[in-house]
């Protein structure tokens, strides 16, 4: 029975753990973010990388959700060591570190941590309106104007009419994620 315990003990996987790289200025300022992610697979394709930004953008918007800015998470390296190679990437700056430890150690944290910005941010992208919601628009030609929702179009567009101006009926097409449902008084 012994035997089969330290078997299991020697077998069973470590917690998984992210490393977080810090962006550099271009890093922080690239619109594709595919870009950054095939660049970090270039020198090492086993790691998976959660970038806790997106970036929503049609014909008249472009909004940008963050939730850690400047900041990249990275998991799947065999070795803690493995990470620092990723400080060649063109986008990164470094990678967070132990201070006492000379910038040789990589801070890791927990994957439950990362499971809850990715939940955030999904909840973020997910926005649901009723028909006659009133909603604030947040970016493009209409912004800062109030709206009323019309329908949903389809999971990430509604049709809205825009209040207050009295000279014709405008109505807009346009994604959930630039608009904010006002509180009801």
């Amino acid at each position: 029975m012994k035997k089969e315990q330290k078997k299991n003990r020697k077998t069973k996987k470590p917690p998984q753990q992210w490393a977080v790289l810090a962006l550099n200025t271009l890093g922080e300022k690239e619109e594709d973010l595919d870009l950054i992610i095939e660049d970090i697979k270039r020198l090492n394709e086993k790691v998976e990388v959660f970038i806790p930004i997106h970036w929503c953008k049609d014909q008249q918007f472009q909004k940008k959700i963050k939730l850690v800015e400047g900041y990249i998470f990275v998991t799947g390296a065999s070795l803690p060591g493995e990470y620092y190679i990723l400080e060649s990437s063109k986008y990164v700056l470094s990678v967070v570190s132990h201070e006492a430890t000379k910038g040789r150690c990589p801070d890791l944290i927990p994957d439950g941590e990362v499971q809850t910005l990715k939940k955030k941010l999904q909840k973020l992208l997910k926005r649901e309106f009723k028909k006659e919601d009133t909603v604030n628009i947040l970016d493009g030609d209409y912004k800062n104007l109030t709206g009323m929702i019309l329908s949903n179009l389809n999971e990430k567009e509604v049709s809205i009419q825009i209040l207050g101006i009295k000279s014709a009926d405008v109505i807009v097409r346009i994604q959930k994620i630039f608009l904010e449902k006002m509180e009801e008084e």
